[in-house]
Protein backbone atom coordinates (compact mmCIF):
# COMPACT_ATOMS: atom_id res chain seq x y z
CA UNK A 1 0.00 0.00 0.00
CA UNK A 2 2.75 2.13 0.75
CA UNK A 3 4.52 2.16 -2.66
CA UNK A 4 1.11 3.28 -4.44
CA UNK A 5 1.04 6.57 -2.85
CA UNK A 6 4.59 7.27 -3.87
CA UNK A 7 3.76 9.91 -6.65
CA UNK A 8 5.69 8.44 -9.84
CA UNK A 9 7.94 10.43 -12.18
CA UNK A 10 5.57 10.66 -14.60
CA UNK A 11 2.74 12.33 -11.97
CA UNK A 12 5.48 14.86 -11.39
CA UNK A 13 6.25 14.99 -15.08
CA UNK A 14 2.09 15.99 -14.96
CA UNK A 15 2.26 18.12 -11.51
CA UNK A 16 5.26 20.62 -13.91
CA UNK A 17 3.15 20.34 -16.99
CA UNK A 18 -0.31 21.97 -15.37
CA UNK A 19 2.05 24.38 -13.38
CA UNK A 20 2.80 25.91 -17.12
CA UNK A 21 -0.43 25.22 -19.33
CA UNK A 22 -3.03 25.16 -15.56
CA UNK A 23 -5.98 23.18 -17.56
CA UNK A 24 -5.93 20.33 -19.32
CA UNK A 25 -8.70 18.51 -20.89
CA UNK A 26 -8.49 14.65 -19.12
CA UNK A 27 -7.72 12.72 -22.45
CA UNK A 28 -4.89 14.62 -22.98
CA UNK A 29 -3.46 13.61 -20.01
CA UNK A 30 -2.85 10.21 -21.64
CA UNK A 31 -0.04 12.12 -23.52
CA UNK A 32 2.15 12.60 -20.58
CA UNK A 33 1.53 8.82 -18.65
CA UNK A 34 1.42 7.23 -22.37
CA UNK A 35 -0.52 3.82 -21.40
CA UNK A 36 -3.85 3.36 -22.50
CA UNK A 37 -6.90 3.98 -20.12
CA UNK A 38 -4.30 4.20 -17.27
CA UNK A 39 -4.29 7.89 -16.76
CA UNK A 40 -8.18 8.04 -16.06
CA UNK A 41 -7.16 6.19 -13.25
CA UNK A 42 -4.25 7.80 -12.32
CA UNK A 43 -5.55 11.23 -12.18
CA UNK A 44 -9.02 9.73 -10.20
CA UNK A 45 -6.31 8.82 -7.49
CA UNK A 46 -3.93 12.36 -7.57
CA UNK A 47 -7.36 13.85 -7.31
CA UNK A 48 -8.49 12.12 -3.88
CA UNK A 49 -5.45 12.24 -2.67
CA UNK A 50 -5.83 15.89 -3.44
CA UNK A 51 -2.85 17.20 -5.81
CA UNK A 52 -5.35 17.84 -8.30
CA UNK A 53 -8.65 19.34 -9.23
CA UNK A 54 -11.16 17.22 -11.61
CA UNK A 55 -13.19 20.12 -13.76
CA UNK A 56 -16.00 18.99 -15.69
CA UNK A 57 -13.34 17.01 -18.42
CA UNK A 58 -10.66 19.17 -17.46
CA UNK A 59 -8.07 18.99 -14.84
CA UNK A 60 -6.15 21.09 -12.75
CA UNK A 61 -3.31 21.53 -10.31
CA UNK A 62 -4.12 21.71 -6.64
CA UNK A 63 -2.15 23.69 -4.08
CA UNK A 64 -1.21 20.36 -2.84
CA UNK A 65 0.56 19.04 -6.07
CA UNK A 66 1.92 22.51 -6.59
CA UNK A 67 3.89 22.17 -3.49
CA UNK A 68 5.44 19.30 -5.16
CA UNK A 69 6.84 21.52 -8.29
CA UNK A 70 6.84 24.55 -6.35
CA UNK A 71 6.91 25.15 -3.22
CA UNK A 72 5.89 28.60 -1.96
CA UNK A 73 3.68 29.05 -4.74
CA UNK A 74 -0.20 29.68 -4.71
CA UNK A 75 -2.58 27.97 -6.99
CA UNK A 76 -3.85 31.07 -9.23
CA UNK A 77 -8.35 29.95 -9.71
CA UNK A 78 -9.36 29.45 -13.32
CA UNK A 79 -12.09 32.11 -13.64
CA UNK A 80 -14.56 30.36 -15.44
CA UNK A 81 -15.61 27.50 -18.42
CA UNK A 82 -14.56 30.19 -20.93
CA UNK A 83 -11.23 30.77 -19.89
CA UNK A 84 -10.66 27.09 -18.79
CA UNK A 85 -11.38 26.16 -22.44
CA UNK A 86 -9.11 28.52 -23.79
CA UNK A 87 -6.15 27.16 -21.65
CA UNK A 88 -6.70 23.86 -22.35
CA UNK A 89 -6.69 24.19 -26.44
CA UNK A 90 -3.73 26.20 -26.07
CA UNK A 91 -2.17 22.85 -24.42
CA UNK A 92 -3.61 20.52 -26.90
CA UNK A 93 -1.89 23.49 -29.44
CA UNK A 94 1.39 22.73 -27.06
CA UNK A 95 1.22 19.28 -27.90
CA UNK A 96 1.10 20.02 -31.39
CA UNK A 97 4.26 21.81 -32.18
CA UNK A 98 6.56 21.23 -29.17
CA UNK A 99 8.43 19.07 -31.74
CA UNK A 100 9.05 22.16 -33.49
CA UNK A 101 8.39 25.07 -31.74
CA UNK A 102 9.76 27.07 -28.56
CA UNK A 103 6.29 26.86 -26.20
CA UNK A 104 6.18 29.34 -23.75
CA UNK A 105 2.38 29.51 -22.41
CA UNK A 106 1.23 33.09 -21.67
CA UNK A 107 1.47 32.80 -17.60
CA UNK A 108 5.06 31.79 -18.37
CA UNK A 109 6.09 34.71 -20.47
CA UNK A 110 4.11 37.65 -18.78
CA UNK A 111 6.26 36.37 -15.69
CA UNK A 112 9.35 36.68 -17.46
CA UNK A 113 8.92 40.15 -19.28
CA UNK A 114 6.58 41.66 -16.23
CA UNK A 115 3.70 42.37 -19.02
CA UNK A 116 0.21 43.21 -16.81
CA UNK A 117 -1.63 44.22 -20.07
CA UNK A 118 -1.72 41.44 -21.93
CA UNK A 119 -4.81 39.41 -21.46
CA UNK A 120 -5.64 37.57 -24.99
CA UNK A 121 -2.73 36.01 -26.00
CA UNK A 122 -2.52 32.44 -25.12
CA UNK A 123 1.33 31.42 -25.91
CA UNK A 124 4.64 32.86 -27.69
CA UNK A 125 6.00 30.15 -29.86
CA UNK A 126 9.94 31.27 -30.85
CA UNK A 127 12.26 28.72 -33.82
CA UNK A 128 15.35 30.31 -34.81
CA UNK A 129 15.34 33.06 -32.22
CA UNK A 130 12.07 34.16 -33.97
CA UNK A 131 8.82 34.66 -31.58
CA UNK A 132 5.50 34.92 -32.45
CA UNK A 133 2.79 35.98 -29.82
CA UNK A 134 -0.09 33.44 -30.18
CA UNK A 135 -3.91 33.65 -30.43
CA UNK A 136 -6.77 32.26 -31.07
CA UNK A 137 -10.27 33.13 -31.65
CA UNK A 138 -13.21 30.97 -31.29
CA UNK A 139 -16.44 30.27 -33.94
CA UNK A 140 -18.21 33.11 -32.72
CA UNK A 141 -16.86 36.29 -31.47
CA UNK A 142 -18.22 40.28 -31.09
CA UNK A 143 -16.65 42.86 -32.90
CA UNK A 144 -15.63 44.65 -30.05
CA UNK A 145 -13.52 41.81 -28.73
CA UNK A 146 -11.98 41.51 -32.02
CA UNK A 147 -10.87 45.53 -31.86
CA UNK A 148 -9.42 44.95 -28.44
CA UNK A 149 -7.53 42.18 -30.14
CA UNK A 150 -6.07 44.21 -32.61
CA UNK A 151 -5.19 47.01 -30.45
CA UNK A 152 -3.53 44.71 -28.18
CA UNK A 153 -1.84 43.16 -30.88
CA UNK A 154 -0.52 46.38 -32.05
CA UNK A 155 1.20 47.09 -28.48
CA UNK A 156 3.21 44.01 -28.92
CA UNK A 157 6.41 45.19 -30.41
CA UNK A 158 6.17 47.76 -26.47
CA UNK A 159 7.88 43.89 -25.19
CA UNK A 160 9.93 43.35 -27.79
CA UNK A 161 7.19 41.26 -30.03
CA UNK A 162 7.22 42.08 -33.37
CA UNK A 163 5.43 39.35 -35.01
CA UNK A 164 2.11 37.21 -34.11
CA UNK A 165 0.34 34.74 -35.03
CA UNK A 166 -3.56 34.30 -34.78
CA UNK A 167 -6.01 31.28 -35.26
CA UNK A 168 -9.49 31.35 -36.38
CA UNK A 169 -12.16 28.78 -36.14
CA UNK A 170 -14.18 29.82 -39.15
CA UNK A 171 -13.84 31.56 -41.89
CA UNK A 172 -15.95 34.44 -41.27
CA UNK A 173 -14.06 35.14 -38.14
CA UNK A 174 -10.51 35.87 -40.11
CA UNK A 175 -13.21 37.92 -41.82
CA UNK A 176 -13.93 40.10 -38.91
CA UNK A 177 -10.41 40.18 -37.60
CA UNK A 178 -9.92 41.89 -41.44
CA UNK A 179 -6.61 42.57 -43.58
CA UNK A 180 -4.63 45.06 -40.98
CA UNK A 181 -1.57 43.56 -40.18
CA UNK A 182 -1.37 45.89 -36.66
CA UNK A 183 2.20 47.84 -37.52
CA UNK A 184 3.38 44.44 -36.72
CA UNK A 185 6.55 43.06 -39.08
CA UNK A 186 4.89 39.47 -39.49
CA UNK A 187 1.09 38.43 -38.97
CA UNK A 188 0.13 35.25 -39.82
CA UNK A 189 -4.03 34.86 -39.90
CA UNK A 190 -4.15 31.10 -39.98
CA UNK A 191 -7.13 28.25 -39.72
CA UNK A 192 -7.13 26.36 -36.81
CA UNK A 193 -6.28 23.42 -36.43
CA UNK A 194 -5.15 23.04 -39.89
CA UNK A 195 -2.68 26.08 -39.53
CA UNK A 196 -0.69 23.72 -36.88
CA UNK A 197 0.21 22.02 -39.83
CA UNK A 198 1.37 24.54 -41.73
CA UNK A 199 3.19 26.20 -38.82
CA UNK A 200 4.96 22.85 -38.63
CA UNK A 201 6.14 21.95 -42.35
CA UNK A 202 6.57 25.85 -42.78
CA UNK A 203 10.29 25.66 -43.22
CA UNK A 204 10.12 23.05 -45.25
CA UNK A 205 7.50 24.48 -47.47
CA UNK A 206 9.59 27.22 -47.72
CA UNK A 207 12.40 25.37 -48.82
CA UNK A 208 10.62 23.54 -51.02
CA UNK A 209 9.26 26.58 -53.08
CA UNK A 210 12.68 28.09 -53.12
CA UNK A 211 13.98 24.31 -54.91
CA UNK A 212 11.59 25.09 -57.53
CA UNK A 213 13.12 28.38 -58.54
CA UNK A 214 17.11 27.68 -58.09
CA UNK A 215 17.89 31.05 -60.19
CA UNK A 216 16.11 33.23 -57.87
CA UNK A 217 17.73 35.02 -54.89
CA UNK A 218 16.52 35.67 -51.44
CA UNK A 219 14.64 39.51 -51.71
CA UNK A 220 15.20 42.09 -49.37
CA UNK A 221 12.30 43.60 -49.61
CA UNK A 222 9.66 42.55 -47.56
CA UNK A 223 7.21 42.18 -50.46
CA UNK A 224 8.57 39.20 -51.83
CA UNK A 225 10.87 36.59 -50.75
CA UNK A 226 12.77 35.89 -53.83
CA UNK A 227 14.08 37.53 -57.20
CA UNK A 228 15.36 37.14 -60.47
CA UNK A 229 16.05 39.90 -63.00
CA UNK A 230 12.27 41.70 -63.24
CA UNK A 231 10.31 39.03 -61.44
CA UNK A 232 9.43 38.98 -58.04
CA UNK A 233 8.55 35.65 -55.90
CA UNK A 234 5.81 36.21 -52.67
CA UNK A 235 5.60 33.16 -51.16
CA UNK A 236 1.73 33.48 -49.55
CA UNK A 237 0.63 29.95 -48.30
CA UNK A 238 1.00 30.97 -44.30
CA UNK A 239 -1.15 33.98 -45.17
CA UNK A 240 1.44 36.67 -43.74
CA UNK A 241 -1.22 40.10 -43.59
CA UNK A 242 2.16 41.92 -43.34
CA UNK A 243 3.64 40.70 -46.62
CA UNK A 244 0.31 40.75 -48.46
CA UNK A 245 0.15 44.69 -47.77
CA UNK A 246 3.69 45.44 -48.42
CA UNK A 247 2.87 43.57 -51.93
CA UNK A 248 -0.49 45.42 -51.58
CA UNK A 249 1.67 48.74 -51.76
CA UNK A 250 3.87 47.69 -54.40
CA UNK A 251 1.26 46.58 -56.99
CA UNK A 252 -0.39 49.57 -56.28
CA UNK A 253 1.74 52.18 -56.60
CA UNK A 254 5.51 50.91 -57.52
CA UNK A 255 5.05 48.33 -60.09
CA UNK A 256 4.20 50.48 -62.87
CA UNK A 257 7.11 52.46 -62.93
CA UNK A 258 9.65 49.37 -62.44
CA UNK A 259 7.97 47.23 -65.12
CA UNK A 260 8.54 44.34 -62.68
CA UNK A 261 6.14 41.36 -62.77
CA UNK A 262 4.89 39.64 -59.18
CA UNK A 263 3.83 36.40 -58.72
CA UNK A 264 2.70 34.60 -55.45
CA UNK A 265 2.95 31.44 -55.07
CA UNK A 266 -0.95 29.85 -52.68
CA UNK A 267 -2.43 27.06 -51.85
CA UNK A 268 -5.56 26.08 -54.09
CA UNK A 269 -8.13 27.43 -50.74
CA UNK A 270 -6.02 30.56 -51.32
CA UNK A 271 -6.51 30.97 -55.02
CA UNK A 272 -9.86 32.71 -55.45
CA UNK A 273 -9.72 35.32 -52.30
CA UNK A 274 -5.66 36.18 -53.50
CA UNK A 275 -6.91 36.15 -56.79
CA UNK A 276 -9.76 39.04 -55.92
CA UNK A 277 -7.32 40.98 -54.14
CA UNK A 278 -4.77 41.36 -55.71
CA UNK A 279 -5.80 41.18 -59.97
CA UNK A 280 -2.57 42.10 -61.07
CA UNK A 281 -0.64 39.30 -59.46
CA UNK A 282 0.13 35.86 -60.98
CA UNK A 283 -0.43 33.41 -58.81
CA UNK A 284 0.93 29.88 -58.79
CA UNK A 285 -0.51 27.38 -56.72
CA UNK A 286 0.95 25.09 -54.73
CA UNK A 287 -0.69 21.26 -53.73
CA UNK A 288 -2.69 20.95 -50.75
CA UNK A 289 -1.10 17.20 -49.94
CA UNK A 290 1.89 18.91 -49.36
CA UNK A 291 0.88 19.66 -46.14
CA UNK A 292 -1.73 17.69 -45.39
CA UNK A 293 -0.12 16.39 -42.09
CA UNK A 294 -1.75 15.94 -39.19
CA UNK A 295 -0.49 17.89 -36.25
CA UNK A 296 -2.77 17.28 -33.07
Amino acid sequence: MGRQKELTDRDMELFSLLVRCRVLEINDVARVYGVKDYYRARVRVLSERGYLLRRKGYVEIAQKGLREVMPGAKVVPVRDGKQRSKLAEFARMYFALKDNWEFVFASEYKRRVQAVSFARFGAVIARDGVQYAAYLLPSNVHDTNVMKLRQEIGGLPRYGITRAVVFHAAEKVAAQFGSDPCGLESLLLLSYPNGLDLLNRRDDIYALIRSRYPRFSPCGRPLADLEHGDTYISILVDNDLAKQKHLQDYLERVQELEGRTCVGVCLPRQKEQLAETFPKLKLVVMPEKLIGRKAV
